[in-house]
């Protein structure tokens, strides 16, 4: 127990002194294109709510691509004896050269480092950063770029487009695309289309590349587009698969096996084929002798919604109560946008270890219409008061052993941090780590003593 007790105080302190330490200012991470000569200053604060008494270092650091660490100035670099509470200013120069001979991403760090006067051992000391990103252009004809070609449904027009970056010196003279469009089905190219062309592309511009395609005639699937760029003498190439779907969902798979005499749940996958929300979403299922082909049982599945494309399970409950064990036709109705969809099966009921059994179908339905109270909406709601009372439950006895017995252990570890810290922070610390405050004041009176 005191083990724990130390370990949980230990982790309290040191979260708590992580988090506490702030810097603001107009923003933490700067992005900035590089020029010659360039020249920023920012103000920032330092802010200490850390609970002790705090020194701050505040340096460059280097991180990535051209050390720029030399470029800055930090004003004041220091500050000493900063109390809990309070705050200071400080700012941050940047002046660059003429030129950084390392094209790309360069990253800076400006850090922030808290030390704690007088401290002894280990102890756990915050630090922050703020963000200096640059970019320097290449001194040759340099382009980034992407494709972007979106899902849709059958039937629909979109714009297939293509974004530059040019993060070269250079102008580029000229820059075009020709788009393929290839059904992955049967690897068939449906068409191929042109892009408006861009001309005179300064440094750091990014003009767009755009087309129009349209689905009309074109069945629901897998399609691909195949980018090439051409721009002043050079070529590129970037593909991006997409969708063209239809309204129509998927059966993926479901629940086949069964207990016999129980309530099973039973699941049932479906992946949405459109490209649109579908809602309220449902299925009906059928039970049939296979040698008669009479029907001995039906029941429905809960509503679910679907976005697009989405794959999601959809949750039924099947009372095999009356049925004997052996292999059953199923037939699957499924309910979405004023369609029906069905599929056929087979389903087997026996002294199945596998299945999932619950004591009764949740709440008071119908044998067919389990819409109404049993919505996804009541589900969570029970749950949420079962959750609440169960926690209050907890609650009440963890108050009750606690108001008992004071630990010993956790008063002798209270008067050692009130040394270092003032009553009301152990007090608020404590109170977030979910101690009752009227415990807390009984263990701070008695560490008083």
């Amino acid at each position: 127990m005191k083990q724990i007790l130390l370990t949980l105080f230990l982790f309290i302190l040191i979260i708590s002194s992580v988090s506490a330490l702030r810097i603001t200012g107009e923003s933490v991470k700067i992005s900035i294109p590089f020029e010659p000569n360039y020249n920023l200053t920012k103000e920032f604060k330092v802010s200490n709510n850390d609970g002790f008494l705090a020194h701050y270092d505040i340096y460059p650091i280097h991180v990535k691509g051209a050390d720029l660490r030399q470029y800055f100035k930090v004003i004041p670099a220091r500050m000493e004896n900063v109390n809990h509470g309070d705050g200071r200013d400080f700012q941050i120069q940047l002046t660059l050269p003429e030129k950084i001979d390392h094209p790309g991403i360069s990253e800076t760090w400006v850090k922030v480092k808290a030390t704690k006067p007088g401290a002894t051992g280990i102890i756990a000391v915050p630090s922050l950063a703020i963000r200096y990103i640059f970019f320097v252009l290449y001194p040759w004809p340099y382009v980034e770029w992407g494709l972007n070609a979106p899902h849709m449904n059958i039937d629909e027009t979109t714009d297939i487009t293509i974004k530059l970056n040019n993060l070269g010196e250079p102008t580029i003279n000229s820059a075009k695309a020709d788009i393929e469009i290839i059904e992955l089905r049967n690897n068939k190219t449906i068409t191929t289309l042109k892009t408006n062309t861009k001309t005179n592309i300064l440094k750091r511009q990014q003009p767009e590349l755009k087309t129009t395609f349209s689905s009309n005639g074109l069945k629901s699937g897998n399609y691909r587009a195949i980018a090439t760029l051409y721009w002043d003498k050079n070529i590129s190439t970037r593909q991006k698969d997409f969708k063209v779907g239809s309204i129509n969902i998927d059966i993926n798979d479901y629940t086949k096996l069964f207990e016999i005499d129980s309530i099973n749940l039973f699941k049932l996958n479906l992946t949405s084929g459109w490209n649109d929300e579908l809602k309220n979403v449902y299925a009906k299922f059928y039970v049939y002798d296979k040698d008669t082909n009479e029907e001995l049982k039906s029941f429905k599945s809960l509503n679910i919604d679907l976005l697009p494309w989405e794959t999601k399970l959809i949750d039924a409950y099947f009372d095999t109560s009356g049925l004997e064990k052996k292999e059953y036709n199923l037939l699957i109705e499924l309910n979405f946008a004023g369609n029906i969809k069905k599929e056929e099966g087979i389903i087997k009921i026996d002294e199945n270890i596998n299945a999932v059994i619950v004591d009764e179908i949740p709440g008071p339905f119908s044998n067919m219409n389990l819409s109404g109270v049993f919505t996804m909406y009541n589900m969570m709601l029970l749950l949420l008061i079962i959750f609440v009372m169960t926690l209050s439950m907890g609650i009440i006895m963890m108050k009750s052993k606690n108001e008992k017995q004071i630990d010993p252990n956790v008063v002798n570890h209270v008067k050692k941090l009130r040394l270092q810290y003032n009553d009301e922070y152990i007090k608020v610390i404590m109170m977030k780590k979910g101690w009752d405050p009227k415990l807390i004041d009984k263990i701070i009176k008695k560490a008083r003593k």
